[in-house]
């Protein structure tokens, strides 16, 4: 059943209520992403993803996840409500983890195949977005990355525009990866530096799929969301629910808040 109206929102709920609490992280500087991926708190701290092609495919067991239930009887989960914290200025991304992989390096600047596994959600790759994630620092030496996939409607070797590798990244930082017009991404293919960053370190590419971005407009004040300010948005079955935030400072802040889902 779909939730369409008020009315089946409301024979929807009460929901699950899903919290979440991630301490203070250094971020690189303001105007940049952090992921809260394998930061300490609740949820847990997520682990590096399998190194190598393939990467690994994410659900809502993985450790780092937001876990919840899924439906029975042909029941669909919506974002019921969400509603988030910081000390610090900023956005929060809600996003469904896909595939992440790691083992990338920041001093080869050959073709460094990924080939990321197939999608097992928005398999079509509609509305899937790449990030750079980094999972140990790499150099501080200007480089542009460049990215070959697989493309929405299958289309392979589509080669992204060139984008400048962030240099001196902290641990925890991602880095968008534009793709060609209104591409979405099904596989992402290889990945080339242009120069070497001079320092190995280990990166991954990350494909997930934003739900919601949470405005945090004003320090140590709550922004809340009901289910039509998001866009009643559905959250896939075994979803792996993850965070990102774009920091103003060099600090993350104290992020904390909860999401509610309704099931209908």
């Amino acid at each position: 059943m779909a939730i369409a109206t008020m009315d089946d929102l409301v024979a929807a709920l009460p929901g699950q209520v899903l919290s979440f609490y991630k301490p203070s992280l250094t971020a690189k500087g303001a105007g940049t992403w952090q992921s809260l991926w394998t930061a300490a708190g609740t949820p847990g701290a997520g682990s590096t993803p399998a190194s190598g092609t393939g990467g690994t495919v994410c659900t809502s067991s993985t450790a780092g996840a937001l876990t919840f239930i899924n439906p029975t009887g042909g029941d669909l989960t919506y974002l019921a409500r969400a509603l988030a914290a910081t000390n610090t200025v900023g956005s929060l991304i809600i996003y469904d983890r896909l595939v992440t992989t790691s083992g990338l390096s920041g001093v080869s600047t050959g073709t460094q195949t990924i080939n990321t596994s197939a999608l097992t959600r928005y398999t079509d790759g509609v509305g899937v977005t790449a990030w750079v994630e980094w999972y140990t620092a790499t150099g501080a030496t200007a480089s542009n990355l460049t990215l070959t996939y697989t493309d929405q409607a299958g289309t392979t070797g589509r080669t992204a525009p060139a984008v400048a590798f962030t240099q001196t990244p902290v641990v925890g930082q991602m880095q968008p990866i534009p793709l060609i017009g209104n591409d979405g991404i099904r596989v992402a293919e290889s990945i080339t530096l242009s120069a070497s960053t001079g320092t190995a370190g280990n990166f991954g590419i990350t494909l997930m799929r934003r739900l919601l971005t949470i405005p945090m407009p004003l320090a140590n004040t709550s922004t809340a969301m009901d289910a039509f300010a998001a866009g009643l948005q559905e959250i896939k079955d075994s979803a792996c629910l993850a965070m990102v935030v774009w920091c103003s400072t060099t600090s993350t802040g104290i992020v904390n808040g909860e999401i509610s889902l309704a099931q209908g």
